[in-house]
């Protein structure tokens, strides 16, 4: 997501013809989810729906909001700000989300995992550079945002075998 967002949301918009000033309007609106969402979602989370529940929500978010980018043709400050805030909002819970649960799973001693989970990033920014370096060979830029929607809904695979990770107020029932 993080890889083909950050590249080729600029690049469409000034395909577009969106001048560089508006372009700075949608990225500041777009960045939004992730200063005001991220900690009452992971509240949520702990105290009422779990992790598993809102991750599934976040992705399905994500996915079609960032599939429904292919076929913006607009210049629209409005559209665009909004659409792209939409789709931070579901990846600013992917985020929260993702990283509560992991870490709720996981002991002190398992620093092989942990080193995975924080190079899993950066090493998938790379190959999605790549793949996206040779969709671009073949197909238009406006399509860059179905591999990013792919991926998020083939992500939901197996975060839907994931298991519940029990929250605060189910704890404090059975306690």
């Amino acid at each position: 997501f993080y890889a083909t967002m950050i590249v080729y949301t600029s690049l469409r918009l000034r395909e577009l013809g969106m001048a560089w000033n508006d372009i700075g309007i949608v990225l500041t609106v777009m960045l939004v989810p992730f200063v005001i969402l991220q900690y009452p979602l992971g509240m949520l989370a702990d105290r009422k729906l779990g992790e598993k529940e809102l991750l599934i929500g976040a992705l399905l978010l994500s996915a079609i909001s960032t599939v429904s980018l292919v076929w913006i043709e607009s210049a629209s400050v409005v559209l665009w700000a909004s659409m792209l805030f939409i789709t931070r909002v579901g990846i600013a819970g992917v985020e929260v989300l993702g990283d509560a649960y992991f870490y709720k799973r996981i002991e002190g001693d398992d620093s092989d995992f942990i080193a995975f989970f924080r190079t899993a990033r950066p090493v998938g920014n790379i190959i999605a550079a790549l793949i996206l370096g040779v969709w671009l060979l073949f197909f238009p830029l406006s399509s860059v945002f179905l591999l990013p929607a792919l991926v998020l809904l083939l992500t939901l695979i197996p975060t839907l075998s994931l298991e519940d990770n029990p929250s605060e107020y189910e704890q404090g029932l059975t306690a």
